[in-house]
């Protein structure tokens, strides 16, 4: 797992959180896997999107190696409040995640959950936060208490020259 702050500034933030709650329309219930929901209320991000654009480049940014050939789906999840989540795996894919929240309050949770070594790996929600992980760790996304968590995720097929994208170096 890798994480990249700073990548959006707070009126980014807070422009594309209002434009993700409010004014986005196309919005149904999430499954990655027949059968396997996540709670999620999802939208996908089509390549013609603004959005995909400005969050690609800053994945790839970052890591090179996550090409636009590879990628699997991208898309805005939206979990409203207290909303009961489930922990499963993406499949053999390389998982991003930004965290489009205007604020980070520890009180409010929102922590994206990971099972690594039979232990808990929690990251928190930063705004314009970016975390890179293997889609193939079970996770879990937990809701904030009192208002809506967005994050925009792409994901992408595991291949050779991008399987160690979102590891840590030994």
């Amino acid at each position: 797992m890798k994480i990249y702050d700073d990548n959006l500034s707070y009126l980014e933030v807070k422009s594309i959180y209002t434009q993700c709650v409010y004014e986005r329309k196309t919005y149904r219930l999430d499954r990655d896997k027949k059968n396997t929901y996540h709670n999620a209320i999802a939208s996908e991000l089509p390549k013609t999107d603004p959005l995909f654009d400005r969050f690609y480049k800053i994945i790839n940014s970052h890591e090179p190696n996550l090409k636009l050939e590879n990628l699997q789906r991208a898309g805005i999840n939206l979990y409203l409040p207290n909303t009961k989540m489930f922990h499963h795996t993406d499949g053999p894919v390389i998982t991003t995640l930004f965290y489009i929240n205007p604020i980070f309050d520890i009180s409010e949770g929102g922590e994206t959950q990971l099972v690594i070594n039979d232990e808990i790996v929690c990251v928190r929600p930063k705004p314009g936060r970016l975390v890179v992980f293997d889609g193939e760790i079970e996770h879990i996304a937990t809701s904030f208490a009192t208002m809506p968590r967005i994050t925009i995720f792409f994901k992408f097929w595991k291949t050779r020259d991008n399987s160690s994208v979102g590891r840590a170096p030994s």
